[in-house]
């Protein structure tokens, strides 16, 4: 596909005799929300490792931007633009909203030891600026009011938040959001719809992970659906809605007829 930021092409998984994920082909487009659904041990988290080079495929390859990145280290798949959250919330749970919002930018992270230890000028040039920048990000979260809370202290929402603005803060053009809303009651979705949406806007390409289909279906430009590791359907909201093996396998007639 010659709009694809990243596209799969026909991988597998095997874990011993247990295949994960089976022959499965996709592709995500520049500037969309692609979201991948399906029941538990559908293999989606699977699919989520392999695209950031935490597992090595079996078979097939996964290409960003065009060029091949199966089989690369985690470390430098993420320094090619592309960070992710997990489904349980990662934070720096005894420091600040601020200071992860620090810690997650790329220029922190990639400050040599020898700057770390000895900086001098640009050292300070450097966390003056990255201190400024938390500020925004705190502000674009809907976290500022709690930017000098301790992330461990703040209630499933607001951590569901700053996770994903701890991984948005590395500047990514593509970002995987691992359950995003996984925890959080349905009345507080919509802070996170709006957050996501505001990502995407912003000029990063999004790919979700998601049970709350309330999510799914209000944000996606195109859905991944996903069953015991092969791919059932790609395509919008409304033709993965009404696709006979997602509602069998996954929906249910009576979410179908909702569509």
């Amino acid at each position: 596909m010659k709009d694809a930021l990243l596209e799969g092409r026909n991988i597998s998984k095997y874990f011993g005799g247990l295949q994960a994920i089976d022959d499965v082909s996709f592709a995500i487009r520049k500037g969309e929300i692609f979201s991948v659904i399906g029941p538990n041990g559908a293999g989606k988290t699977t699919l989520f490792n392999l695209i950031t080079a935490f597992l090595p495929p079996t078979s097939g390859e996964i290409l960003l931007k065009g060029k091949i990145i199966s089989g690369l280290k985690p470390y430098k798949v993420a320094r090619m633009s592309v960070a992710r959250t997990f489904q349980l919330t990662t934070l720096f749970e005894k420091n600040t909203v601020l200071e992860n919002l620090m810690m997650g930018q790329t220029a922190t992270r990639e400050m040599g030891i020898w700057q770390a230890l000895f900086g001098g000028r640009r050292k300070s040039e450097m966390e003056t600026k990255t201190l400024e920048r938390a500020h925004q990000l705190a502000e674009f979260l809907g976290l500022d009011k709690e930017k000098n809370t301790q992330a461990g202290l703040l209630p499933q929402r607001a951590q569901k938040q700053l996770s994903i603005g701890l991984a948005y803060a590395a500047s990514p053009e593509l970002l995987l959001l691992d359950e995003p809303a996984g925890g959080v009651n349905n009345e507080e979705v919509d802070i996170l719809i709006d957050l996501i949406t505001r990502i995407r806007d912003a000029g990063v390409t999004i790919c979700l992970i998601e049970h709350k289909m309330s999510l799914v279906m209000n944000i996606s430009d195109r859905i991944l659906a996903l069953n015991f590791g092969k791919k059932l359907a790609e395509g919008t909201p409304a033709e993965v809605c009404r696709n006979e093996e997602v509602i069998k396998s996954y929906l249910g007639d009576e979410y179908a007829a909702a569509c």
